[in-house]
């Protein structure tokens, strides 16, 4: 009977998946809601936070202008790529 192996990198999709996992918390007047999905999309409500200085940072008003700005902020790939919305 043959056995299989993990690579690396099955290896570290694994682990990836069975540490980090999904959080929603819930919103109150108050609170800011922020949705993770295994660190590799965050979005923030209403989070006017400033961003990392090791970010490639895309602004929601260079893409399309808009005169109302919900202060959302979205990060991909755990920081890499940050989506401002203010």
């Amino acid at each position: 009977m043959k056995t299989k192996k993990l690579s690396g990198s099955g290896w570290f999709a694994l682990f990836s998946l069975l540490l980090s996992g999904c959080v929603t918390s819930d919103s109150t007047p108050y609170d800011n809601r922020e949705t993770n999905f295994l660190g590799i999309y965050t979005a923030k409500e209403a989070s006017f936070e400033p961003p990392r200085k090791t970010t490639l940072l895309l602004k929601s008003n260079e893409l399309v202008p808009q005169s109302d700005y919900s202060g959302n902020k979205y990060e991909i790939l755990w920081g890499l790529i940050t989506i401002t919305d203010y």
